[in-house]
């Protein structure tokens, strides 16, 4: 399991803080701790004992510690040699066309979400799953809104089913 801390809204101090507090539990922790940035903070991010992985915006990469694209395209992460893409929407296609190379983070789509039942949520993702073994991590690939909680619930229990 990974926690993410998102840096992008905080002071330099309070990322300074964070990644200092990050470096300590991570020591005495089994979980790892992915750090949601922009490029300009890749290098002081790299610089951190403990970080599994970094969620950039921007055109920033790492030699040291992998990179899942949050921006941008499935095309342009593989040209980058990012570990990853956040995908919006459409995963399966995107699959289809990067997934020997690159691994594709949700893309269900808030459409899907929002309008779908549970049981295409769950019918959903146990095709791609089995399509698609080790190449997908299960996410709406948005924000769910708080309405739509029944939703989540069934995002979270397909999740469990797949782990």
């Amino acid at each position: 399991d990974v926690v993410f801390t998102d840096l992008r809204p905080l002071s330099a101090s309070e990322k300074e803080a964070m990644l200092r507090a990050v470096s300590a539990i991570a020591a005495d922790n089994l979980i790892g701790y992915g750090l949601i940035c922009d490029s300009a903070d890749v290098p002081l991010c790299e610089q951190t004992d403990g970080v599994t992985c970094l969620c950039v915006y921007g055109e920033a990469v790492s030699a040291k510690i992998p990179v899942i694209r949050m921006d941008g395209t499935a095309e342009e992460a593989v040209q980058r040699g990012d570990t990853a893409w956040f995908c919006r929407d459409h995963a399966e296609e995107y699959l289809e066309r990067y997934g020997s190379r690159l691994r594709i983070l949700g893309g269900l789509g808030l459409d899907m979400l929002i309008n779908g039942s549970p049981v295409a949520i769950y019918d959903r993702v146990e095709r791609i799953v089995s399509r698609f073994p080790g190449q997908w991590a299960c996410g709406s690939g948005g924000v769910i809104p708080d309405a739509n909680y029944l939703e989540l619930i069934s995002l979270l229990g397909a999740f469990a089913r797949i782990r």
